[in-house]
């Protein structure tokens, strides 16, 4: 039973290591297939309610190459301030062969999951890697 409380860190470094290689390659897959376009905010909902987490939700129109316009909702939402005004161009990306898959083109939009998921693989390698080889 200490064998495996020992190597547990180990066990879990292993799978939040193998998640974010898994999300970065889909990011990966995801930008070769996309295509860079403008979008513009149409819209803030303020939905200020004693049962609603988030308050702000924004809603971005874009075109896809055969001119078909799209609406999207970023999945980061706002509790406090909208975090884009009404009329603001932001760039997005799409995929081509689905474009209701839709990101906002930006590092931490993007990779930020890759880098939470890798970060906390990492700080569990390194406990078990001290607990299992420094201390034994």
């Amino acid at each position: 039973m200490e064998h495996l409380l020992r190597k547990s860190p180990l066990i879990i470094a292993f799978i939040f290591l193998l998640i974010s290689f898994l999300i970065f390659k889909g990011k990966q897959e995801f930008l070769s297939n996309s295509i860079l376009v403008e979008g513009k905010v149409e819209e803030i909902i303020d939905n200020h309610r004693p049962t609603t987490v988030y308050a702000y939700t924004t809603i971005i129109a874009f075109y896809t190459e055969n001119n078909k316009k799209i609406y999207f909702s970023p999945s980061v939402k706002s509790n406090s301030y909208p975090l884009y005004s009404v009329g603001e161009v932001v760039k997005l990306r799409y995929n081509k062969n689905n474009p209701s898959d839709v990101e906002i083109d930006g590092f931490f939009s993007i990779w930020l999951s890759v880098i939470i998921m890798g970060g906390l693989g990492i700080i569990f390698l390194t406990i078990g890697i001290y607990i299992n080889f420094l201390i034994a």
